[in-house]
């Protein structure tokens, strides 16, 4: 998330801390304080995360610097492109079963449930969703998650003729999709608090909506529809 996240995490700590005194009087309990403290716990648990994101990647871009400069030192030749941070954990989080530098094992993808109409489902309250469509058809995927993070590979996917449909739907968390090149497809985006980054095309703030097509959509034999929605979290689109 960007820095805006830790704002808005810090404005539902300071929410539910204004309902908290409210309710108590600071002198009792009752049943009223569940919502101030969901704001409470979400806005802690947002800016923890985000530290925490943080932290990795400028971990993995020290580590990345040492190699690059052990590499400099045998072939004796200068890498004097400095790397780009953002840049640097797109690529990272783009990577198939990558390790993150606290990761001890490869990221796992998760295992669809099948519907009885033929469709995918992927379903989880809490934690982060890692999708990869490697090998597995794109006519009815939907996605949904509570409070996590979703990422999404389209690479190596089979296209159905006509349209394919793929809907996620998330309340607290970002949500990445990486597209290969050629493929024809047709995106809509909202969330009410994020960024959203859809190649060219880019927004922030509240109440946001963009969309996105390739130039051969209409013409295309075989395409995909992609409906990302999201409460709280950025959204990101990626042809690569």
């Amino acid at each position: 998330m960007s820095g805006k996240t830790v704002i808005f995490g810090l404005i539902l700590i300071l929410i539910g801390l204004i309902f908290f005194g409210q309710t108590t009087g600071m002198y009792f309990v009752s049943i009223n304080l569940v919502l101030p403290i969901v704001l409470i716990v979400v806005g802690i648990w947002l800016i923890v995360r985000k530290k925490k994101q943080i932290d990795q990647v400028r971990v993995q871009t020290v580590m990345d610097n040492f190699a690059a400069g052990e590499r400099q030192s045998s072939t004796g030749t200068a890498d004097t492109a400095s790397p780009d941070t953002d840049s640097f954990a797109e690529k990272q989080a783009s990577k198939d079963f990558s390790a993150g530098p606290y990761q001890t094992s490869p990221r796992v993808a998760e295992t669809p449930n099948r519907d009885p109409r033929g469709g995918l489902k992927y379903s989880k309250s809490f934690g982060d969703m890692y999708i990869d469509c490697k090998g597995i058809s794109l006519e009815n995927i939907e996605v949904s998650s509570f409070m996590g993070d979703i990422e999404l590979k389209l690479h190596g996917g089979a296209l159905s003729r006509g349209l394919n449909r793929i809907v996620i739907s998330g309340f607290i968390g970002d949500a990445r999709v990486y597209l290969p090149k050629g493929m024809a497809f047709f995106t809509q985006c909202s969330n009410f608090i994020g960024d959203i980054d859809l190649e060219d095309k880019r927004t922030s703030g509240f109440s946001n909506n963009v969309e996105m097509r390739s130039v051969d959509y209409e013409s295309a034999e075989s395409k995909v529809y992609i409906a990302i929605n999201s409460f709280l979290g950025d959204i990101r689109v990626r042809i690569m």
